[in-house]
């Protein structure tokens, strides 16, 4: 019991780690300090990198799917168009914008190949798209699938522009645009 609530403990702080945004400081050392933990009671809780990175980021993707939820409550199914406008605000919002900070590094790591971010990043990326996806109103579900896509892909210059506007400054003072 005693190392199942250690363990716990330790994921949850592991992902506020991650939510600080900062994807370089997430070797296995890096992970134990942000665990709290040393090295060797570390390794009795987790046999990996990736896995403390998976289980972090599914407990992260867990909260994600709670403020989406809560962000439309009651809603209905809408128009593509509707939904479009809907999603950009949500995106938006203070309570998601964190999240969306850190997907985004994840997906471009990713998009890198970096283990374990590929993984991570396609069950990100079909969260958001399920959560699309459930609320258009479009009949056939290949046509609402591809449908969620176009509007994830229109939503992806928003969502870089929100966060490297203010949540992410740090990565524009890198790349040496600010």
């Amino acid at each position: 019991m005693v190392l199942a609530e250690t363990r716990r403990a330790a994921l949850e702080r592991i992902a506020r780690f991650l939510m600080s945004g900062d994807l370089s400081r997430t070797s296995l050392r890096g992970l134990a300090l942000a665990a709290g933990l040393n090295d060797r009671v570390f390794a009795l809780h987790f046999r990996s990198r990736s896995e403390v990175l998976k289980e972090a980021s599914a407990l992260l993707r867990g909260e994600f799917g709670q403020r989406l939820a809560t962000a439309l409550p009651g809603a209905t199914r809408m128009s593509p168009e509707a939904m479009s406008e809907t999603a950009r605000q949500v995106i938006e919002a203070p309570t998601i914008k964190p999240y969306m900070s850190l997907w985004l590094e994840i997906i471009g790591a990713g998009a890198r190949g970096e283990a374990p971010f590929v993984d991570i990043a396609a069950s990100v990326i079909n969260q958001i798209l399920d959560w699309l996806e459930t609320l258009l109103d479009i009949e056939d579900p290949a046509d609402r699938r591809a449908m969620a896509g176009l509007i994830f892909t229109s939503l992806n210059p928003i969502v870089m522009g929100t966060v490297l506007t203010g949540v992410n400054a740090r990565v524009l003072r890198q790349a040496r645009w600010a």
